[in-house]
Order: structure tokens, then C-alpha cells, then sequence
């Protein structure tokens, strides 16, 4: 099982950590009734939040951290899937402890129904056509 020890647990850092979390973001997004809380802090290329401790300059996922603050331990080999889809949310609630393999087929499989939902390149192309013509 992750769980916090030793210099995460330091006052310092918990203060400095939940300083970037915004639990009542401007644009809220929810998922199961549940508000998503904002990370304010750095982001990597994907978008996922990260967190380098004030002292020690370890680097952890503001998610993963957010989770274990929570009291909510994550087992060994575990990802936490983004349920509500939204790559900066760390709320607890917004996660699940899941294997990387389940974690990277559910990602796939919302890539995938998103991909049907939007319209595609060919209509664009058609709408983009008739309005030259005009």
C-alpha cells in the first residue's frame, strides 16, 4: 500500500500543497454529485498536476497526493483512474485506485467515445466548402 511518511507529513508541506488545491473553482465540473477541486499548482505536458515538496524537492502527482492526504491509501501497482475524465481534478471522490492495465483501457475507451461524439473532419471540410462557394 502508498502511504504518506516521514517529510510529506511535515506541517509545512501539507500547508504549502493544500494552498494550490482549489476546492470551489470558478468553472466547476462535477461527477456523481461531487464538485471537483482545481489544481492551481505546476502541470506536466499531459496536464496532470504535480507537487515538488518545499524542502526535500521530491516530486509526487498532485492527484496521488491529494488521495493519500484523504487518509485513503492506494495499493501497490495501482494508478488512480481521473473518473471524471478531467486531468487537473484532485479531488478524492474524482478517483479510483485501479491497475495501470484497466487504467489505460479506460482511457481508451473514452478517447473512443469521444471521437464519436465529435463531428468529423470530412463535415467540417463540407461546411468549409459551402461557405467558399457563397
Amino acid at each position: 500500500m502508498s502511504t504518506l511518511t516521514g517529510p510529506w507529513l511535515e506541517h509545512e508541506c501539507r500547508e504549502s500543497f493544500w494552498r494550490l488545491v482549489d476546492k470551489a473553482p470558478s468553472d466547476p465540473h462535477f461527477y456523481n454529485g461531487a464538485i471537483g477541486w482545481e489544481w492551481r499548482g505546476l502541470k506536466n505536458k499531459q496536464g496532470y498536476g504535480y507537487f515538488i515538496h518545499p524542502v526535500g524537492g521530491w516530486i509526487l502527482g498532485a492527484h496521488r497526493l491529494t488521495y493519500m492526504y484523504e487518509m485513503l491509501e492506494i495499493p501497490d501497482g495501482h494508478d488512480l483512474d481521473h473518473l471524471c475524465r478531467v486531468r487537473d481534478c484532485v479531488s478524492p471522490l474524482h478517483l479510483e485506485p485501479v491497475t495501470h492495465k484497466e487504467n489505460l483501457a479506460r482511457r481508451d475507451n473514452a478517447r473512443s467515445l469521444a471521437q464519436r461524439i465529435r463531428p468529423s473532419k470530412s463535415n467540417s471540410g463540407l461546411r468549409s466548402a459551402f461557405a467558399k462557394r457563397r
